[in-house]
């Protein structure tokens, strides 16, 4: 009688090859992607979550993530590439918003770009969030009107200096953040001052 081919249950790939046993179990090896895998383990429906929860929360690299999983690069990346996070459950409720938003690459035209995110900062969940150019205010009035027809009730708004913030959450209580606070104060005095009122 034939033996069945055995297919690895991360990158799909027939005719993984026997790997010795563990405490009696058999154990197979992906020539391709290098994967180890037992007899009786589950095939995963989402073989690349974990990895794809290392490289985005663990900040892990590529190579790294290659290393730890005696993954292919190529293959890792595709894996990545093709994974698709989880929807984000909303519970709606009423919040003290913090919005802010993120740079990426260097601060030059076409050469950038930033995340734009409203936050529970005492829940700390990343509530709303949208992928630009560039801060606008278009952006947080979409965040504030997102957020409004999700049912939340926008209690206060905490953030950086940047003037669409105001606009855009008109009519709710603003309040600057400490760090920008502080920016701002120690561009307008020295940090060596040389008379008392200094």
């Amino acid at each position: 009688m034939k033996q069945k081919k055995r297919a690895c249950p991360v990158c799909k790939t027939l005719g993984c090859v026997h790997n010795g046993k563990a405490r009696g179990v058999q154990t197979y090896l992906c020539r391709s992607c290098g994967s180890r895998f037992s007899n009786t383990r589950k095939i995963r429906k989402e073989p690349g979550k974990q990895r794809w929860c290392d490289y985005v929360f663990g900040k892990q690299t590529v190579e790294q993530l290659s290393v730890a999983y005696h993954m292919d690069r190529r293959l890792l990346r595709r894996m990545l590439s093709a994974y698709q996070s989880p929807s984000k459950q909303h519970h709606p409720r009423s919040v003290h918003l913090v919005v802010d938003g993120t740079y990426f690459g260097e601060r030059k035209e076409g050469r950038s770009w930033c995340t734009v995110v409203a936050r529970d900062p005492y829940e700390k969940e990343n509530l709303l969030w949208s992928f630009e150019d560039t801060e606008t205010t278009e952006v947080y009035a979409w965040l504030r009107q997102g957020l409004e027809t999700l049912g939340y009730t926008i209690l206060s708004v905490t953030g950086d200096g940047f003037s669409g913030i105001k606009s855009a959450f008109f009519g709710i209580p603003y309040q600057m953040c400490h760090v920008h606070m502080e920016r701002l104060v120690i561009q307008g005095t020295t940090r060596n001052p040389q008379t008392q009122a200094g």
